[in-house]
């Protein structure tokens, strides 16, 4: 866990994409104000929400996630492979825990480098956005009573708004680092890093397409209900848990033949 965790602190890539999404996700509140002649709520600035027109920084942020995993922990094991150093760790750590040292640690990574970004983003919105007083419709007092009789989850939703979207924010981080996950198990099959930026972009814009994209499941105060989020996000984690397990499994009887 030591030889990972110094890895980390080299690995400059993991620094400059931590960054670039916290950038990233503060240049949207900007970005809103600049939009909008009131200032929103800070619960409203908050990035999840994405409330701002066009919605530049979510698509950047969110179209091109895979991108973000690959340069950085889930993709260790291409670059182990490309200099011939894979075959020497997986002799020191033996083959099966180097593949679960590089699966936890990817997770980490994954979760960590979207936590800590929403995080800062939910800070600064409140900071930045501390005197902001607009607010959609449906958060009025008089419209959270008739949402009461509609949806007893949404209206406890938008009566605890701020503890909504760090529930989502958690939820959201959970699912990149089992994505981060995926591309790690991915990696051990295909170990060219142009492969996995072409097969992870490609099943990622299915996941972000229609009526059941795992976008939907990242955004609080919607008009889904929460069931729906949750139904969401517990399909697609499956889905790539389930690959993953099977990517695993692939890779160590492989290696046994």
């Amino acid at each position: 866990m030591l030889y990972y965790w110094e890895r980390v602190k080299r690995d400059k890539l993991i620094l400059a994409v931590l960054i670039l999404l916290t950038a990233f996700m503060i240049s949207d509140i900007f970005i809103l104000n600049y939009q909008w002649p009131v200032k929103f709520t800070p619960v409203e600035s908050s990035f999840l929400l994405t409330n701002s027109e066009g919605h530049i920084m979510h698509k950047v942020v969110f179209w091109l996630l895979p991108i973000y995993l690959i340069l950085t922990v889930p993709s260790w094991h291409s670059v182990d492979n490309s200099v011939g150093c894979d075959k020497i760790l997986m002799t020191i750590f033996e083959k099966k825990r180097y593949i679960k040292l590089n699966i936890i640690w990817s997770f980490l990574n994954g979760s960590l480098i979207i936590f800590i970004p929403l995080m800062i983003n939910l800070l600064a919105a409140f900071l930045i956005n501390k005197d902001g007083h607009d607010s959609p419709s449906y958060m009025k007092p008089d419209l959270l009573s008739s949402m009461k009789e509609e949806s007893y989850g949404l209206y406890l939703e938008y009566l605890h708004p701020v503890m909504s979207i760090l529930l989502h924010i958690i939820a959201t981080s959970l699912f990149v680092g089992i994505m981060g996950i995926f591309i790690c198990c991915l990696s051990f099959v295909f170990t060219k890093r142009r492969y996995l930026f072409f097969l992870c972009l490609a099943l990622w814009f299915v996941m972000i397409s229609g009526g059941f994209s795992i976008l939907l499941g990242f955004q609080p105060l919607t008009e889904c209900t929460l069931i729906y989020r949750a139904q969401i996000l517990l399909v697609w984690s499956a889905a790539l848990l389930v690959l993953s397990a099977i990517l695993y499994r692939y890779k160590v009887y492989a290696d046994e033949l």
